[in-house]
């Protein structure tokens, strides 16, 4: 295996460490979210800018740059969002959605979309609504429009 490869691999299982080692901080230590919850957050964003500079630069992919732009992007809303959820869950999921919808556009351009995904994609989201507006089970209050 190339060596440039290797290194992008070690750095990509040194995040996931990272992360996890920040996750078990913010479950497991009694201190503030804001704390433990952006480190966790920014390490996700941080691994994404690495993996977006490394196959710009080491790997001289540039073909996919619209898809690395969105994903990057998304990362960052989902991050933003993660933090607000602390304080301010409306604000918070407004921007954790953005970043899905920019995670979603961005698969989008890596593959083409067909009829058939959308298709798959509303049948899967009728459902969903349907189970959530009538199944009574299921309380979730003046969150529901969210």
């Amino acid at each position: 295996m190339d060596r440039t490869i290797k290194i992008g691999y070690f750095v990509n299982i040194i995040f996931a460490l990272l992360i996890l080692v920040a996750d078990v901080c913010f479950i497991a230590i009694d201190c503030s979210a804001y704390i433990t919850k952006t480190i966790a957050s920014a390490l996700f964003v941080l691994c994404g800018v690495f993996n977006l500079v490394y196959v710009l630069s080491v790997l001289k992919e540039k073909r996919k740059i619209v898809f690395y732009c969105l994903m990057l992007s998304g990362l960052v809303f989902a991050m933003t969002g993660d933090i607000l959820l602390i304080d301010n869950f409306v604000l918070g999921a407004i921007f954790f959605g953005v970043g899905h919808i920019l995670f979603l556009l961005s698969f989008c351009f890596l593959s083409n979309l067909k009829l058939r995904d959308l298709l798959i994609g509303a049948v899967i989201f009728i459902g969903s609504f349907l189970l959530i507006e009538f199944y009574k089970g299921f309380d979730f209050g003046n969150m529901k429009v969210l």
